[in-house]
């Protein structure tokens, strides 16, 4: 049996054509991507059923990764340099 066809604890992602796991790790997914499918391929299957705050942890982790992603980008001094050594490069 394969690693991605055992489930410890519940039985929320047996019922999945594609479990959840591989699917991230296929599409190298990112942290906060991943718990957010992770979170919104079971809210319908866990012992509470609709499990809301699966909801709402899915939509949390959009949130964190939303924020991360609009917030500006820090330049770091080597990345200055870098730019500055180029344009002196291309002035020769």
């Amino acid at each position: 049996m394969s690693q991605f066809e055992r489930q410890v604890g519940g039985d929320h992602y047996r019922t999945q054509k594609i479990p959840v796991t591989k699917f991230i790790l296929e599409n190298e997914l990112g942290w906060c991507e991943a718990n957010a499918i992770k979170y919104l391929s079971r809210w319908k299957t866990a012992k509470k059923t609709p499990d809301i705050d699966a909801l709402r942890k899915a939509i949390h982790y959009i949130e964190i990764l939303i924020e991360r992603e609009t917030q500006p980008k820090e330049v770091t001094s080597e990345q200055i340099q870098c730019h500055i050594d180029r344009a002196l490069d291309d002035g020769e």
